[in-house]
């Protein structure tokens, strides 16, 4: 989380892990001195900035909702199969 408050706009592609020596312990960082992200969101953060944390959220929730609408639509669908079969 401090990274992403010292660099709000993002680091850059790649950025998480060429900057993850200067934010944590010696003993965190794999060989090499990195240390890969294991939460999208957070590398989502940290490399694209809020706003490109916010894109991705929309982009998320754009995709459950297109999902749910299309779950509806194919019960309905199926629903009308059922009763023109029986």
């Amino acid at each position: 989380m401090e990274m992403a408050k010292d660099h709000p706009f993002g680091v850059g592609g790649g950025g998480f892990e060429y900057l993850s020596s200067q934010y944590m312990p010696p003993e965190l960082l794999t060989r090499g001195n990195v240390r890969a992200s294991h939460n999208t969101y957070l590398l989502i953060l940290v490399e694209q900035g809020f706003l490109g944390l916010l894109l991705f959220l929309l982009i998320l929730s754009k995709l459950f909702i297109s999902l749910w609408n299309t779950r509806r639509f194919l019960l309905v669908k199926i629903q009308i199969m059922i009763k023109t079969i029986i």
